[in-house]
């Protein structure tokens, strides 16, 4: 399948993307996963739902897929629509990134997804001349607590800095801590602590 229609339209509609600290940043996609009324103490019930997959509204920058596999497609198409190298290192990158969300979405699953969404979310900056991308995904159709959401962000078996700020923003200090918690719930152990 071909994407790039869909990758075209991504990068004419891109998010924005601002020079920070001396590199360029694309604006955190996190607010998508985190409600702002989830409580920050103790309360590991707090219930949290996402819509079903048909009801998933999301921004024309987002380029979506149904599996990590094709995540990588589309992340692969991108490169070769921007002229961007997929050898050696970078290939490795994507290879992570993606391997990265697919983990999140077992997480998600085996919390009771219906599914999950990927996405390739496409940056830009004002002037046009530079790009970014990020990889993502969302869980379609899933009911579950603050720890169930814990628990997504720190399943991956190597945590980005956005799945530690996240963790650390619903009340947790480490990985550790949701492992703990998450096997009083009877939920997936991180895979770090496997």
């Amino acid at each position: 399948m071909s994407y790039s229609v869909l990758i075209e339209s991504a990068i004419s509609n891109a998010a924005p993307l601002e020079f920070q600290n001396g590199t360029w940043v694309p604006h955190s996609p996190d607010d998508i996963m985190i409600d702002p009324n989830v409580p920050r103490d103790g309360n590991h019930d707090y219930p949290l739902a996402w819509p079903e997959r048909d009801e998933l509204i999301l921004p024309p920058y987002y380029v979506y897929a149904d599996t990590p596999e094709e995540l990588r497609d589309v992340v692969l198409e991108y490169h070769e629509i921007c002229k961007l190298p997929t050898i050696g290192n970078t290939l490795k990158v994507i290879d992570r990134e993606v391997r990265h969300e697919g983990q999140h979405g077992e997480a998600a699953v085996a919390l009771g997804a219906v599914s999950c969404l990927y996405f390739l979310r496409i940056c830009r900056n004002k002037e046009g001349t530079q790009a970014a991308w990020q990889p993502g995904f969302l869980p379609a159709g899933l009911k579950t607590t603050k720890i169930g959401l814990a628990v997504m962000n720190a399943y991956p078996d190597q945590l980005s800095a956005g799945d530690r700020r996240q963790i650390q923003e619903l009340g947790y200090r480490s990985v550790a801590e949701v492992g703990g918690v998450a096997k009083e719930y009877g939920l997936p152990t991180p895979l770090q602590l496997q």
